[in-house]
């Protein structure tokens, strides 16, 4: 592991009899945010206290943040959502984008081991990034294995584009369908809604069926593609 990155143990599987979906939020944590350090640490609270408020969500999703800026963080590694503690990010340094897909995508591939020794049943893993910036480190393949794990349905994943000043079209190839929602730093707060939204319809869905999740227009912001 790269000494860019730092991560702690996941915690222990619990209710193994009901199915799991492990749930990373990627989040952007460079100087750039620094102005709105103090909504997204709100942000985050909120995502949280809505998953254990969701009566399937909060015994079956299992939440990582991690963030990125010149290192990769996971500030809270995978666990029940119902006694999960939201950390407080600070706001600093440069952009490590690619490391963190890389380690998040590690992380995600490691719990799904977890699941598989103790026999746990689980739900397609959720991967999404919230940045608004351009990467400062180097891809290293990691765009394309980011693409092989959508179309092998290792991993959902969707990207937020925060502000004008990021690179769009960047996270938009890095989506199968191409595409990438974009917002604003007045109401990024609504795209952490989206998701603890997007999180209760899949726990309280069957794995393997479909499941309409939320409207993102409903949440202030839009659908690029």
């Amino acid at each position: 592991m790269s000494t860019q990155e730092i991560r702690k143990p996941n915690k222990k599987i619990t209710n193994q009899g009901e199915p799991h979906c492990a749930c990373v939020l990627l989040i952007d944590t460079s100087g750039s945010m620094s102005h709105s350090e103090e909504k997204l640490n709100k942000a985050i609270a909120d995502f949280i206290d809505a998953i254990k408020s969701s009566p399937y969500a909060r015994g079956r999703v299992e939440p990582m943040i991690m963030t990125f800026n010149s290192k990769v963080e996971v500030q809270s590694s995978f666990g029940p959502a119902y006694d999960y503690v939201a950390p407080t990010v600070t706001c600093k340094g440069m952009t490590s984008f690619y490391t963190a897909i890389g380690q998040a995508l590690d992380e995600i591939e490691l719990r799904k081991k977890e699941y598989k020794d103790t026999h746990t049943p689980y739900y397609r893993p959720w991967l999404m990034v919230f940045t608004d910036g351009f990467p400062t480190d180097e891809d290293q393949d990691v765009s394309d294995r980011l693409i092989y794990a959508q179309t092998h349905k290792k991993v959902t994943f969707y990207s937020c584009a925060i502000g004008d000043d990021c690179d769009v079209e960047l996270l938009k190839n890095l989506h199968k369908d191409h595409i990438t929602f974009k917002t604003d730093y007045e109401s990024f707060q609504e795209s952490f809604k989206w998701l603890s939204n997007s999180m209760s319809e899949i726990a309280a869905s069957s794995p393997g069926t479909k499941t309409n999740i939320p409207d993102s227009s409903n949440y202030q912001f839009t659908v690029v593609s």
